[in-house]
């Protein structure tokens, strides 16, 4: 079964392909992805730490860590968010599924939501990383707003791969 997109919606060059069950899995996959590497890898969130706190913590520079590895982590941070919010992009147009039941339809709604939320995070965190982070920069301010904006894409993303598990094609 497939999804038909309501409006004419471009994901990057190419209009969006009709979603599939496929396509919502490899959603699911890129925004699985991101948490794992995000939070569940690395191990360093602390148990019970919401995630505002661990972004905060993780955003500045950890004991012992030299400049260039902080940079490099938060370069990571920033790809990995990035390919989530790519990999999400058609969902941040309203789409009509198949089954339109008044749960799914809700669900549906909740993804457009949380896939616009992304979006928006995606783009304000590209702009203070080059602004900010990618040449050093290393001001409380900037680091405060990037972990601020990196735990919104977190959350986001999280609500997002929840509605998809719950969504129906």
């Amino acid at each position: 079964m497939a999804l038909v997109l309501t409006g004419a919606f471009a994901c990057a060059q190419a209009p969006c392909p009709i979603i599939t069950q496929h396509r919502v899995n490899e959603m699911a996959a890129a925004l699985d992805q991101l948490h794992r590497s995000l939070v569940d890898d690395p191990h360093a969130r602390m148990p019970g730490e919401p995630i505002e706190a661990y972004c905060l913590r993780m955003a500045g520079k950890l004991p012992k860590e030299a400049p260039a590895v902080w940079q490099k982590r938060q370069a990571l941070w920033q790809r990995l968010i990035q390919s989530a919010a790519r990999a999400t992009k058609c969902l941040v147009m309203p789409v009509k599924p198949h089954i339109t039941s008044a749960a799914n339809l809700s669900q549906w709604a909740s993804a457009t939501t949380a896939a616009q939320g992304l979006e928006h995070d995606s783009r304000r965190l590209d702009a203070l990383y080059r602004s900010e982070i990618a040449g050093g920069g290393r001001s409380i301010a900037a680091e405060r707003a990037y972990a601020a904006g990196t735990a919104s894409a977190l959350i986001h993303a999280s609500e997002l791969l929840e509605a998809l598990r719950a969504a129906l094609p």
